[in-house]
């Protein structure tokens, strides 16, 4: 009895073993297709924008000025004063560096293309690499308000109180320089749909500027506090407790007063849905496209938000066919297919791998890996030429595709027809000729030797005979290298 009750034991562990161990293959990774940053004073806070629940918290990071996330890089940039870190989505520590100046205002952006974070401290700019080295900076007479990146158009717009100053994201070249239109100092910076223009926000106006000073739109906000491209070609405006929404001819198209007495500190609009996330000094709150309050969290009382920003994975993953190679000749109808995937934020769910032949779906039967599957079809293919796709999905549900990659099964052993010498033929020759042909395209041996072979799978070639009766070895492979001699034709000739 206690060696079966051993037995069974050892079966549940085993069992317990293979769960854990094939569930962690491939597996999305939890809580990173979507996220909201909140940096307070009493350190950085991951909520999920489900129910609020925290997903993370960063004590050590206090009253943080500035929140930037790369998206394409799965990892968030915070300033604080004097320190400048950045961590994955995991909360584990990428950089921690010591800022150059310190301030009690800041302003950032991420270069989605190169991952660079761009900094506006007092009267500065900085421009820091990925490993948080600061490889460019700049002074400018005024505070350093506003910084935007145009990923579309590889520039940076930045902002002090009295310019707005175009850079070329990569080489830091300033390619333009625009004084504020008279009236208020500059506070706030957001693109438009049309690339010459761009929305000023100076206090308590919003205006739609072209490059060279002209003003097209002029809009009073009183106590502006926030405000953000809406993915229309407008704009949700955050003034003291109020939200707006305006069209790109300046309409307004929402107004919505929000409970409470704090102001809002920072609005983040949804990567689909058309509504908006919004941050007060004590609360976060999600509005909805027509103006309903969806949402509404509110923090501790000792808890102040001193910054905000969200994170939607929109990115697909990396998906490559290794195997079959374009043009691949294959001399098996079950050929294994090897397949690369990858995915940083959300990782790859390896059970969506799907895969489809000549446009239809095709079965198959995959052994999934942390980077790769290999998989083989579930029904043999067929003799001929065929066009694999596949497709994946990863943890926040983006796709991505694959192929076509066209194969050629061919699983019919060559043949070989000698034209000359005749079997038994006798001749006084001891340079005579070897000729003939073979069924397809491939590759010819003589003897062990190669023999040439044309474009019409000709062959020809001296034998250099010696007197006597001589066997001549002739083996042919093609382009599905099959072995021999499996896939190979012999002919024997003796020539007295």
């Amino acid at each position: 009895m206690k060696a079966l009750f051993r037995a069974v034991i050892a079966l549940v562990l085993l069992a317990m073993f293979l769960l854990v161990y094939s569930s962690g293959l491939n597996a999305p990774v939890a809580g990173t297709g979507e996220a909201l940053f909140v940096a307070t004073n009493r350190g950085i806070l991951k909520l999920s924008p489900s129910d609020g629940a925290t997903l993370l918290t960063i004590p050590d990071q206090e009253g943080a000025l500035s929140l930037s996330v790369d998206s394409e890089r799965c990892r968030f940039w915070a300033y604080a004063p004097d320190v400048l870190n950045a961590y994955d989505f995991s909360g584990a520590s990428l950089v921690a560096v010591p800022a150059e100046h310190a301030g009690s205002a800041a302003a950032s952006a991420v270069h989605l293309p190169d991952g660079a974070l761009w900094l506006g401290v007092q009267k500065e700019l900085y421009r820091y690499d990925t490993q948080g080295a600061m490889v460019q900076s700049w002074s400018y007479p005024d505070e350093v308000v506003a910084v935007v990146s145009d990923k579309e158009a590889g520039r940076i717009l930045a902002g002090t109180k009295k310019a707005v100053l175009v850079l070329d994201a990569s080489s830091g070249e300033t390619l333009s320089s625009t004084e504020v239109p008279s009236g208020p100092s500059l506070t706030h910076l957001a693109l438009s749909q049309n690339p010459s223009t761009v929305w000023m926000g100076q206090t308590n106006r919003v205006r739609l500027c072209s490059a060279d000073g002209q003003v097209f739109i002029d809009l009073h906000f009183p106590g502006l506090r926030q405000m953000a491209p809406d993915g229309a070609g407008g704009l949700f405006i955050a003034a003291q407790r109020t939200l707006y929404r305006v069209d790109a001819a300046g309409q307004i198209l929402l107004q919505v007063a929000l409970p409470g007495n704090n102001d809002i500190q920072g609005l983040v609009p949804e990567a689909a849905g058309g509504g908006v996330w919004l941050a007060t000094q004590k609360s976060v709150i999600k509005v909805g496209p027509a103006g309903q309050i969806l949402s509404q969290w509110d923090l501790s009382s000792q808890t102040v938000i001193t910054a905000f920003a969200a994170y939607v994975d929109k990115a697909a993953p990396a998906l490559e066919i290794i195997d079959p190679a374009e043009g691949a000749y294959l001399n098996t109808p079950v050929p294994l297919f090897t397949v690369h995937y990858s995915d940083v934020c959300s990782g790859v769910d390896g059970g969506t791998l799907a895969f489809e032949l000549d446009g239809a779906p095709l079965g198959a039967t995959c052994q999934p890996g942390e980077a790769q599957a290999m998989c083989t079809p579930d029904a043999p293919l067929s003799e001929g030429l065929h066009a694999l796709t596949t497709s994946v999905v990863d943890g926040a549900g983006n796709g991505a595709e694959a192929g076509p990659v066209h194969f050629t099964v061919d699983t019919i052993l060559p043949t070989i027809t000698v034209q000359s010498p005749q079997p038994g033929a006798i001749t006084n020759d001891p340079n005579l000729g070897l000729s003939g042909y073979l069924s397809e395209p491939g590759t010819l041996t003589l003897n062990g030797q190669s023999v040439p072979v044309n474009e019409q799978n000709d062959f020809s070639t001296a034998l250099a005979l010696q007197e006597g009766s001589q066997a001549l070895s002739l083996a042919a492979a093609d382009r599905a290298g099959c072995p021999l001699p499996r896939n190979s034709d012999h002919v024997n000739s003796e020539i007295l």
